[in-house]
C-alpha cells in the first residue's frame, strides 16, 4: 500500500510543469537602472531612471568636491522631474547661482493621489553616489520644494545633515514638521528656512505667528539680485518673502532660485 502511494506521489510530481529557468532568474534580478550622461551648461549631467522614479544630477563646471555641498529640488503637481529639468531650465538656473554644489532634481508626486516617491533623503544620496558614480561632498545640504514639493521635503527633515530648506509657495501643510525642525529638531540651532509665499500667503502668516518675532525676518518682495538683501536678511535663520511673481513663475522665470541659493551657506564657485 505504501509503495503504491509513493509511486502515485512521484508520478504527480513529475507531471507538475517546472517553472522556466528564465522566469526564475527574472524573479531574482532587480529592476534595471538606466543611466544617461550628457553635458548641460558646461557641466556633467546624469539622468537616472529607477523603479521609484527619475533623478537628474548636475555637476557644474569648476566643481570641487572637497568644498562642495548638495542642493536637491522637488517639483510640484502636474510636473515630473523630466519636465521640470527641461521646462524650468534648471541647469541654467543652477549655474547662475554660482554655488559649488552637486545638484539633484528629484521626482515627486505629480498628482494629489500619488505617494511620495523618494521619502528617504539618505537613500536618494546613496542612489546618486552609486549610479552617477559621484563621491558625495560633505558640505551643507539644501532642499528646495516648489508647491506640492513640500510633501517630499517634509519627509526629509529627519536627515541630520539637512541644513537649509527653501519653500517656494509650498507651505500647504505639515506646518508642525517644519516648525519642529526649526525649533526643537536635532541641531535646530543651525537650521535655516527661506519661505516664499504667493498663493500660500495666509498659511505662511499663520505659520510665522508660531515663532518669536526676533527669529523671523520679513521682506515684502524677492530681490532682483543677492546684494539687495540686507545683512540681517542674508543671515536670518528664518527669512519670509512675499512674492511679486506668480506661483509658477517662481520656478520658470529664472530669477528666484539663483538668488535664493546665494543665501545658503554653500560656497561660491571660483
Amino acid at each position: 500500500m505504501r509503495s503504491r502511494l509513493a509511486i502515485s506521489l512521484l508520478a504527480a510530481l513529475l507531471l507538475v510543469p517546472a517553472r522556466p529557468l528564465a522566469a526564475r532568474r527574472a524573479r531574482r534580478t532587480p529592476p534595471k537602472v538606466k543611466v544617461e550622461r550628457d553635458r548641460v551648461e558646461g557641466g556633467q549631467h546624469f539622468r537616472i531612471a529607477l523603479k521609484e522614479g527619475v533623478l537628474h544630477v548636475w555637476r557644474p563646471p569648476g566643481y570641487r568636491v572637497q568644498r562642495a555641498g548638495i542642493v536637491l529640488f522637488v517639483h510640484g503637481y502636474h510636473v515630473t522631474a523630466d519636465r521640470a529639468w527641461n521646462r524650468h531650465h534648471l541647469g541654467e538656473q543652477f549655474k547662475k547661482s554660482r554655488q559649488n554644489a552637486l545638484f539633484v532634481v528629484v521626482d515627486g508626486p505629480s498628482a494629489p493621489g500619488e505617494p511620495v516617491k523618494f521619502p528617504a533623503l539618505g537613500k536618494v544620496l546613496l542612489l546618486v553616489s552609486r549610479h552617477a558614480r559621484q563621491k558625495l561632498p560633505h558640505g551643507h545640504i539644501v532642499a528646495i520644494g516648489h508647491s506640492a514639493g513640500y510633501r517630499t521635503v517634509s519627509q526629509w527633515l529627519d536627515y541630520r545633515y539637512l541644513s537649509h530648506v527653501i519653500l517656494l509657495d509650498a507651505l500647504y501643510a505639515n506646518e508642525d514638521d517644519f516648525h519642529g525642525w526649526m525649533t526643537s529638531g536635532r541641531h535646530h540651532d543651525w537650521h535655516r528656512l527661506t519661505l516664499v509665499a504667493k498663493d500660500t500667503r495666509d498659511h505662511a502668516r499663520r505659520f510665522m505667528r508660531r515663532f518669536r518675532d526676533r527669529l523671523v525676518v520679513r521682506r515684502d518682495r524677492i530681490p532682483e539680485a543677492y546684494p539687495e538683501l540686507t545683512k540681517r536678511e542674508k543671515g536670518a535663520a528664518f527669512l519670509f518673502m512675499d512674492s511679486q511673481y506668480g506661483h509658477s513663475a517662481l520656478v520658470t522665470n529664472k530669477k528666484v532660485i539663483p538668488v535664493l541659493l546665494r543665501r545658503t551657506r554653500l560656497r561660491l564657485l571660483r
